[in-house]
């Protein structure tokens, strides 16, 4: 499903990490959004890769988990419709994914 643009920056506006923008904030953010479809299962990104920049899922579900050494998956969180994921990781000096991502 292909989403309209307008779609996307009210999605961004109603976040609460991009509600307090000012206007020029708000336009710089929302110029550098690049939207990401998946596919159910499809791998977002995984736990130890460099970690570029912020989620804010728009519809669907992402399930963010790790696996254990012994190979099984421990899910973190189902990231729900209105939520970003991964935005404290942008203020470290070299962040990377602590979990791992995928679509629902």
């Amino acid at each position: 499903m292909t989403l309209p643009d307008g779609l996307i920056a009210d999605a961004l506006k109603k976040n609460l990490l991009c509600s307090r923008l000012n206007d020029a904030q708000f336009t710089r953010i929302s110029q550098s959004a690049v939207r990401v479809r998946l596919a159910e299962n499809e791998s977002l990104f995984e736990q130890g890769s460099p970690a570029n920049r912020f989620y804010l899922v728009i519809s669907g579900q992402v399930k963010l988990f790790r696996m254990s050494p012994a190979g099984t998956e421990k899910i973190i969180e189902i990231v729900t419709p209105g939520h970003s994921f991964a935005e404290a990781l942008m203020f470290l000096d070299f962040p990377v994914y602590p979990v791992s991502a995928s679509a629902l």
